[in-house]
């Protein structure tokens, strides 16, 4: 399978430039996730599930934010959801080949 190069404008608050490669090789889903923290400071997806939510801890425990664990749950979720979608390409490239 041929290699297709294609750069990706991941922007992750770094000054050094990240390209990503593609080639005909079994890939994993992990970037996907790089997509996903770059998309929540612009949506705020993260912090509007956490306010949505009522704190019942005691503050003086506290040591991350609501916002903090949402965004951790969330990227769990994420993670996983990719993962499945990594072994079902998997299981229909087996079926497919034969």
């Amino acid at each position: 399978m041929a290699d297709i190069y294609s750069p990706l404008p991941y922007n992750l608050f770094s000054k050094k430039a990240l390209e990503v490669k593609f080639s005909g090789l079994d890939l994993s889903s992990d970037p996907s996730l790089l997509l996903v923290r770059q998309a929540e400071p612009g949506q705020h997806i993260c912090q509007g599930l956490a306010q949505c939510l009522e704190d019942q801890r005691d503050p003086s425990k506290i040591k991350h934010t609501m916002s903090q664990l949402v965004s951790q749950r969330i990227y769990q979720i994420a993670e996983r959801v990719c993962l499945m979608m990594f072994i079902m390409q998997q299981e229909v490239g087996r079926h497919r080949d034969g």
